[in-house]
């Protein structure tokens, strides 16, 4: 993990004067800790999933998000989709242990410029729409879509982009998925 300090230089021409002077205590003053990162409880990392599928030229990245200020996202990372229109795609394999049913609760994130996604399971679609718009970065808290049955040790998560919502902004398609959890029934 690295820490992140501000370093300021100063430059002026021959004979310039400065209106401060040097303040070392306070350049031995410690870099203050990083927040610690938040955990779900049982969550897999969305960003450390294996791609099995996606749209050609689809962008997709794991994104640092200590700098927006979301305390909230899951060990700090989160799967970044640079989505450019309707019908851009990822398709994650998520480890599912047996065959029995299993509920499947995922974490996303939302924002000014994230479009509206439509989810499937193995191919079965989720019903409701998640809309990624936010007008400020936010963690999307808990979204359940639904119990669905492991093939082969895994449940494909496919994550498509649906639409975007009027009010989004800057690119309006991209969108972002911190973390799955996958439980018993």
């Amino acid at each position: 993990m690295v820490d992140y300090t501000t370093t300021t230089d100063w430059y002026g021409a021959p004979g310039a004067r400065a209106n401060l002077i040097p303040d070392p205590d306070e350049a031995r003053r410690p870099v203050p800790a990083l927040p610690t990162p938040m955990a779900i409880h049982g969550a897999l990392e969305c960003e450390v999933q294996p791609v099995v599928g996606r749209s050609a030229g689809l962008v997709i990245e794991p994104q640092d998000t200590r700098w927006t200020g979301m305390a909230n996202v899951s060990a700090h990372v989160q799967l970044l989709i640079r989505g450019k229109k309707v019908g851009d795609y990822v398709e994650l394999a998520i480890p599912a242990k047996g065959s029995a049913p299993r509920r499947f609760t995922l974490y996303a994130t939302q924002a000014y410029d994230y479009g509206i996604l439509k989810f499937s399971v193995n191919g079965r679609a989720v019903v409701q729409p998640f809309d990624g718009y936010a007008p400020n970065p936010t963690p999307s808290g808990p979204i359940a879509l639904g119990v669905f049955t492991p093939k082969h040790g895994k449940l494909i998560l496919r994550a498509e982009l649906a639409d975007a919502n009027p009010k989004a902004g800057g690119f309006r398609y991209l969108a972002a998925l911190d973390a799955v959890v996958v439980s018993e029934r």
